[in-house]
């Protein structure tokens, strides 16, 4: 065996590169996908919070009988 690998080889490795680089960027793509959709729940749960916060500490005054 030369050191110099077939083209068959070679082709069969560029091959094999193709089609991981497809695999990696399809798991990329939905682990983006699925950090997206956490922080846009994330985020809504943290303006529901917040409105609901400032809705409840505007509303304690009016609660609280006056002296």
């Amino acid at each position: 065996m030369s050191g110099h690998p077939s083209s068959q080889h070679m082709e069969r490795v560029v091959r094999w590169a193709g089609r991981s680089q497809h695999t990696l960027t399809r798991a990329l793509t939905a682990q983006l996908r699925i950090a997206a959709r956490f922080n846009a729940l994330r985020s809504m749960r943290a303006a529901a919070l917040t409105t609901s916060y400032f809705a409840i500490s505007s509303a304690i005054p009016t609660l609280l009988p006056t002296s």
